[in-house]
């Protein structure tokens, strides 16, 4: 009801803990379901990051271990690897953006909704963004093998051969 008369719902007003405000938008999709539905697994209008590895000394220890403990629990996840990115500049007064790359085998839209629930509740004080790498692409998977160590890889996992990639 609130989302029609486009009015904005507080929750937890006041509270210690902190509170939120839900825009109208926001309401007709919990209200319709639509919330809950997993995002499209496309990639269309994503534009391409350059990413920095991270020594796992500085990982962010809960977000790491959120994610190890789901991955651990279902089996299509197959490696996760994170990244950082530098920004040029003095840096900005938000959250520190760390960066998910996940290697599933088959892909599932409902686990990756899951996974990504799971990695942007761990804590508010840096942002997480999560990206699905397609297993059809060895060349692409043997590269990121090839440039960082993930940080979660599945027992059985098969690792791609890997080798230095050819100079540009």
């Amino acid at each position: 009801m609130l989302g029609k008369m486009n009015l904005t719902m507080s929750v937890n007003k006041g509270c210690s803990t902190g509170d939120i405000s839900l825009p109208p938008q926001s309401l007709l999709r919990l209200a319709s379901g639509a919330a809950f539905n997993p995002p499209p697994l496309d990639d269309k209008g994503s534009e391409r990051l350059r990413l920095d590895k991270i020594d796992p000394a500085d990982y962010p220890a809960a977000l790491v271990q959120a994610v190890f403990d789901f991955c651990r629990q279902h089996g299509q996840f197959r490696a996760v690897w994170i990244f950082t990115r530098a920004l040029a500049g003095p840096p900005a007064a938000v959250r520190k953006p760390y960066y998910l790359l996940v290697l599933t085998e088959p892909r599932d839209a409902a686990l990756f909704h899951d996974f990504l629930l799971v990695a942007k509740s761990v804590s508010r004080e840096y942002e997480v963004n999560l990206s699905l790498t397609d297993s059809n692409a060895p060349e692409c998977v043997a590269d990121l093998f090839w440039q960082a160590q993930p940080f979660y890889v599945a027992a059985d996992n098969q690792s791609p051969n890997v080798s230095a990639p050819a100079d540009p």
